[in-house]
């Protein structure tokens, strides 16, 4: 974009240009909603209908929800690619945010940012972060988990009695 343009034109010229994919995201679950995820136990016909739009269903994943995200929220249990999305809550910006996140190939990777909006509920704006504020929120979310992974681990140590302490009370061997 043009670096003399006023940030509202600019701001308007981005939305313009995002537009065309919200469509298509808008479509896509669309058509999630209105699968018919009993396909698999209909008569032949009706099979082959249910499994060519749940070929293109999955095509249309991999270029529009990588991350399974809207996949996962809008499928039966049965066809979730990951049903583990954890949260955590951010308070250090702007407004409080929600970062959803999922070990994705065996790693914790931020799959969506939301905040809730007064008088509408829950909006993700991924879309609207910058890739260096999604860097940021990844960063938190590796400390975070690997926090939690040096507490487990301590507990996995275990725990022993401290000596003159009654059998109830015990501290980290």
């Amino acid at each position: 974009m043009n670096a003399h343009m006023h940030p509202v034109f600019a701001g308007i010229l981005q939305q313009a240009v995002q537009a065309p994919q919200q469509i298509s995201r808008a479509q896509y679950v669309s058509r999630l909603l209105r699968m018919d995820w009993q396909f698999e136990h209909a008569a032949a016909e009706q099979w082959r209908k249910g499994r060519a739009e749940l070929d293109a269903l999955i095509t249309l994943r991999q270029e529009l929800d990588a991350q399974h995200v809207l996949w996962n929220r809008h499928v039966p249990p049965e066809y979730r690619t990951n049903d583990h999305v954890r949260t955590f809550k951010d308070f250090t910006g702007h407004a409080p945010v929600t970062v959803e996140w999922s070990e994705i190939d065996g790693a914790p990777r931020v799959i969506a940012v939301v905040i809730e909006v007064s008088g509408v509920g829950p909006r993700s704006i991924t879309p609207d972060l910058t890739p260096e504020c999604m860097a940021r929120y990844q960063d938190k979310l590796t400390q975070l988990v690997a926090s939690a992974d040096q507490a487990a681990d301590e507990l996995a140590r275990g725990m022993a009695v401290k000596p003159g302490c009654e059998a109830a009370e015990v501290v980290p061997a």
